[in-house]
């Protein structure tokens, strides 16, 4: 089977392929988080190693650093090389994601997957050193091997669990300007987000305020009232749910964006708020994103959306064709999904 694969065969170039296909994942990853970005100035640098026909570079953290604010800009001024990338952050972030690396590698057909490698410098001098491997591919993890042997159906593990693609999201072309890109909350656009939301909060408590004004002063006849009930209604709720989503934010870290903020190209986006630490900053970043998959049950697309009365308070991942029943979990950072609905 081995010389049928459109992989190279050398284990120098396979790694080669395979380091290159950990740059994609990383790069669809998304979002600002440092540990994603500075595992992926790892993985380019590892990329140039096997590319000289070298091994795989180790990484002293100082090092690392100053690739990665080369790559991004900044720096982390007087804040310790170590304590701005912990250890412990990276390989949180990294096996959090384990399961989503392992069924991207199977789906490219890759023999190999990465992993990271982390030496402590356990000592004042010593550096922490970051590199990556490459191992064989398990066979099967022992989750999905135990589901094949109870089923009879070989197939019906298959449509268990999911692995969503992140892409950014059109916005409506009079916000192009602000979404069209990732940006961090202390930024000037940030602020004006924020007077936005204020003076939109503001208008909707003036417009119930102006309405009960009214009523309790004037007495108008009932024909007036209820035109002037509907009418401030409809302002106050319009302007309430279109930036709903944002007021939710801080809290939820993701939320279902509006139709009034997305381009009408569309349908289904998602806000999302990160944090990233550097040194004795917090910075937050928003971004306006798709998060989508491939149904297994009818090959349709599944849509993140709202959960509803069936899922209160959560985003699902539901199939196009059979949205009721085609419905999975929804996790914004492993990007992995399970069914909600036994079969």
């Amino acid at each position: 089977m081995d010389e049928n694969r459109d992989k190279p065969a050398e284990t120098g170039h396979s790694h080669l392929w395979a380091a290159r296909l950990l740059v994609d994942w990383l790069e669809r990853e998304g979002g600002n988080n440092k540990s994603r970005r500075a595992l992926a100035v790892l993985a380019s640098m590892t990329v140039a190693e096997l590319g000289a026909s070298r091994s795989p570079p180790i990484s002293e953290v100082e090092q690392l650093s100053n690739n990665y604010f080369d790559r991004y800009g900044g720096s982390r001024g007087d804040t310790a090389a170590g304590r701005w990338l912990r250890r412990s952050e990276i390989e949180r972030w990294w096996q959090s994601r384990e399961s989503s690396i392992e069924q991207w590698f199977r789906a490219a057909g890759s023999p190999w997957i990465p992993a990271i490698t982390v030496a402590d410098g356990g000592g004042r001098g010593n550096s922490t050193e970051y590199s990556f491997r490459f191992d064989d591919m398990p066979e099967f993890r022992d989750e999905f091997a135990d589901q094949s042997l109870q089923s009879p159906d070989a197939g019906s593990a298959d449509i268990n669990a999911i692995v969503y693609t992140r892409e950014p999201a059109e916005p409506a072309f009079w916000l192009g300007w602000l979404l069209k890109h990732p940006f961090p909350t202390l930024s000037w656009r940030g602020f004006v987000l924020i007077v936005t939301l204020g003076i939109v909060m503001v208008t909707t408590l003036f417009l119930w305020f102006a309405l009960a004004f009214v009523l309790l002063t004037k007495q108008p006849a009932l024909v007036r009232i209820s035109a002037l009930i509907a009418f401030y209604a409809v302002i106050a709720s319009a302007g309430w749910w279109s930036m709903r989503p944002f007021w939710e934010l801080p809290l939820e870290r993701i939320t279902a964006a509006s139709d009034l903020i997305l381009s009408m190209r569309q349908i289904y986006a998602q806000l999302r708020l990160t944090r990233e630490k550097g040194g004795k900053d917090v910075r937050g970043w928003l971004s306006l994103e798709r998060h989508w998959s491939t149904c297994p049950v009818c090959s349709g697309t599944i849509e993140i959306r709202s959960g509803k009365a069936a899922y209160p308070g959560r985003l699902v991942g539901r199939g196009s064709e059979n949205p009721r029943e085609h419905v999975y979990s929804f996790d914004a950072v492993t990007l992995t999904g399970r069914l909600l609905v036994p079969r």
